[in-house]
């Protein structure tokens, strides 16, 4: 059975030089969140003794678990360094997004994080909870890949992640807290000041919220020439899809039964923030809307919903820009 660790305060990420070897989180690569992390622990292989003959009617007793691991559950608000962005000047969420296999490039005062499919990289994680005796628990998460990541848009509100990450479990021990340094900028909120949604032909509708999530199924790397038999986690496939809702008009200010029926590929841009480094641009050449139109009811006034994936034709499946 699993185990959850509801309220652990503070969560440091960093990237690995080497997959599977502790990083060593500074106070710097703490992710500020809006909720505490979950923690959940697990094994792949869990060695029960069902079958053997021991002329009795109990069980007999497991041996030890193996290739144990940990998920870990971050909820936050997207944002913006708040200064000018360098090469080691970077978002919050910088190594957050490359253990979810984004690629990362510093470009003339923006970074971009673009799906890629080679060189993935890996990410160590800390979680530290607060005990009444005024230490600290600490949990480290190694070879960190992520498993799925949500990020919502609701109108007139900050944009909100949600991101699970699986990775190979430490012994956690007891410590004092390595004190977070978080960034300072206020969360954008998604309105006109910077915020915008477009779909395709739809660029002025009223939008009430959009949301898009990547979905990369993990598979456990069992190894017998590794401690624990876990080498860590590879992410095999990747699942990019969106959904938003918008004020019900006329077809002929937006079809989006004809994009449905034809699965027509629009291109999907959304943007938040209008302060200095305080921006984000979220672009995928090729959406399409993948599942049937339906009708939301809110209180009265008619809904669009529309749910799609973004495949890789055209300049880039999913990219996110961090902007000055």
């Amino acid at each position: 059975m699993d185990l959850q660790l509801i309220h652990v305060e503070d969560v440091f990420c960093k990237i690995e030089a080497t997959e599977g070897t502790d990083a060593t989180c500074a106070g710097t690569d703490a992710i500020q969140l809006i909720k505490p992390a979950v923690l959940t622990f697990g094994a792949e292989v869990l060695n029960p003794r069902d079958d053997l003959q021991n002329q009795l009617l109990d069980t007999a007793q497991p041996l030890s678990p193996a290739a144990k691991w940990t998920d870990i559950t971050l909820v936050g608000q997207i944002r913006g360094l708040g200064s000018a962005y360098a090469a080691t000047a970077v978002p919050e969420i910088h190594a957050l997004l490359q253990a979810f296999g984004f690629s990362a490039t510093f470009s003339v005062n923006k970074w971009i994080y673009d799906t890629a499919s080679t060189s993935l990289k890996t990410a160590t994680l800390y979680g530290f909870r607060g005990t009444a005796q005024g230490n600290f628990v600490k949990h480290v998460i190694t070879a960190a890949r992520g498993k799925t990541l949500t990020i919502k848009f609701p109108a007139g509100q900050p944009a909100e992640f949600t991101a699970v990450l699986r990775g190979i479990w430490n012994q956690p021990t007891d410590t004092t807290n390595l004190v977070p340094t978080y960034q300072t900028a206020a969360p954008p909120l998604f309105e006109a000041a910077g915020g915008s949604f477009s779909l395709g032909a739809l660029s002025t509708g009223v939008v009430r919220d959009t949301t898009i999530t990547i979905d990369s199924p993990l598979q456990a790397r069992l190894s017998a020439n590794v401690a624990d038999a876990l080498a860590g986690y590879q992410q095999t496939k990747r699942n990019v899809t969106f959904e938003a809702s918008f004020e019900a008009g006329r077809v002929s200010d937006y079809d989006l039964y004809t994009q449905w029926k034809t699965a027509a590929g629009q291109a999907l841009a959304i943007s938040l923030g209008s302060a200095s480094n305080n921006k984000l641009a979220v672009a995928a050449s090729t959406a399409t809307i993948q599942d049937a139109p339906l009708y939301k009811d809110d209180n009265g006034l008619w809904l669009y919903g529309v749910k799609g994936i973004c495949t890789p034709e055209g300049t880039n499946r999913m990219n996110l820009q961090f902007t000055a």
